[in-house]
């Protein structure tokens, strides 16, 4: 008899941990899928993942300048809270810590993949909001590619794929120019 109500007891405290744990949010998030570049001088680094919250996923960034530097901690949140998001991917312009990071959001009411981009740019740090880079109408599929100028250039672009109206997948590119200036339409690189 007494080890069933011990059993039953733990069981009980168990049970109730587990649900006060779930209403006050108190869960271990997951980082994963991190990108990470760096410039030869002055040693600049920027890193962005995913964090997997349990239901949703959010891309966080983070910058660290100069030789014997720390990164800027706790990193930041640089995807919109209200969208599923994954792939990032981050590029680094040589000369200062100039940095472009980019993702995939998925819209919850479409279903929709689109791509988004932000800078960051120091002392001012992530220049929010993040841009969308790809157009309203594309369904972006995951394999897409972002790229920066490895020279004093402030030169951009990703590259990605897409469904277009026909059913075709097609290659398209959106130039910029950093810190957060994009070409007004992208470019259909295929037929």
């Amino acid at each position: 008899m007494k080890n069933q109500y011990s059993f039953r007891l733990v069981k009980s405290v168990f049970g109730l941990s587990l649900y006060f744990m779930s209403t006050l949010g108190l869960h271990a998030d997951n980082p994963n899928n991190p990108s990470m570049i760096w410039n030869d001088f002055p040693l600049n680094t920027a890193l962005v993942f995913e964090v997997d919250s349990g239901t949703t996923r959010f891309i966080y960034g983070a910058v660290k300048t100069n030789l014997g530097g720390t990164f800027n901690l706790p990193a930041t949140q640089l995807s919109d809270p209200s969208l599923y998001s994954f792939s990032p991917q981050v590029g680094i312009i040589t000369g200062g810590p100039n940095v472009v990071a980019a993702w995939i959001s998925v819209d919850p009411i479409t279903g929709k993949r689109a791509i988004y981009a932000i800078s960051y740019q120091d002392p001012s740090g992530w220049m929010f909001p993040a841009t969308l880079i790809s157009d309203v109408t594309d369904d972006v599929l995951p394999d897409y590619k972002l790229s920066v100028a490895l020279v004093f250039s402030n030169n951009m672009a990703v590259v990605w794929r897409t469904i277009d109206n026909s059913g075709n997948v097609v290659l398209k590119i959106r130039n910029g120019t950093f810190p957060n200036t994009w070409d007004l339409t992208s470019t259909q690189l295929s037929p």
